[in-house]
């Protein structure tokens, strides 16, 4: 898992209010962990188990226009 926001230090970040996030961890508790951290701090997170689902994902927000979560 890697986490690349400093959600430590929010004076650091621009508007941060409501992000869409698409994150891939084949670890069940990660996941947990991550949708957790983000969810309280009121973003939208879709979770997948490999990088390619999170390719495809993606992929198909793109085509959309509509966030991946």
């Amino acid at each position: 898992m890697i986490l690349n926001l400093s959600l430590r230090n929010p004076s650091k970040r621009k508007d941060l209010s409501s992000l869409h996030i698409l994150a891939a961890d084949d670890n069940r508790l990660n996941q947990q962990v991550l949708r957790l951290l983000f969810e309280q701090r009121g973003h939208s997170i879709h979770v997948v188990e490999n990088g390619k689902l999170a390719v495809d994902a993606f992929k198909a927000s793109a085509t959309t226009s509509a966030p991946v979560a």
